[in-house]
Parts: C-alpha cells; sequence; structure tokens
C-alpha cells in the first residue's frame, strides 16, 4: 500500500505544484499536456506494478483489495489538497510567503 499511496501522491503533488500562486483547477488541467500523459500513463501502469505476477516479484508488492485502493486513493490525495489550499490561502493573503 505504501508503494502505491507514494507513488500516486508523487503524481497529484506534480499536477498540484505547477503554479505557486494559480490553482490547477484555474490553470486547466490540459494545459500542460506532456505532464497530463505522464501522469496519465503512470496511473495506467500502477496497477500492472501490484497485479501482474512478474512485476510483483521485482517490485515486491502484493495485489490490493478493492477496500485497500481506494483507501490508497484517498490518502494520495492529501498532499494535492494541501499545496491547493496553501496557494488558496497564499492569493487571499492570509498567510505570507
Amino acid at each position: 500500500m505504501v508503494f502505491t499511496v507514494l507513488c500516486y501522491s508523487q503524481l497529484l503533488n506534480s499536477l498540484a505544484v505547477r503554479s505557486e500562486q494559480q490553482s490547477l483547477f484555474a490553470q486547466g488541467i490540459t494545459s500542460n499536456r506532456p505532464l497530463l500523459l505522464t501522469v496519465l500513463v503512470s496511473v495506467a501502469v500502477q496497477p500492472g506494478i501490484i497485479y501482474v505476477p512478474a512485476l510483483q516479484l521485482l517490485f515486491h508488492t502484493q495485489p490490493l483489495g478493492l477496500v485497500e485502493l481506494v483507501f490508497c486513493f484517498i490518502i494520495s490525495t492529501v498532499a494535492f489538497f494541501a499545496v491547493e489550499v496553501e496557494k488558496l490561502l497564499r492569493r487571499h493573503n492570509w498567510i505570507e510567503y
């Protein structure tokens, strides 16, 4: 689970930190297509690493159940939303740079 959470959280974080001030939602998710493509490919490859037996051996992973996978997705969003909230607070001058 840790491997999956780290992978997904870093992918979401890469989307969030593209701008120090502007929200990802204001920028538009398609404003950096190469990054979006990289994130989508990485999200698509991740299940292979945890479900394909040969890749499980290589990466020392175990298959996750549906509840565990949903939990991983939820936990992975924490850093993304923390960055977005920080940008919101900075835009409204509630915290300083």
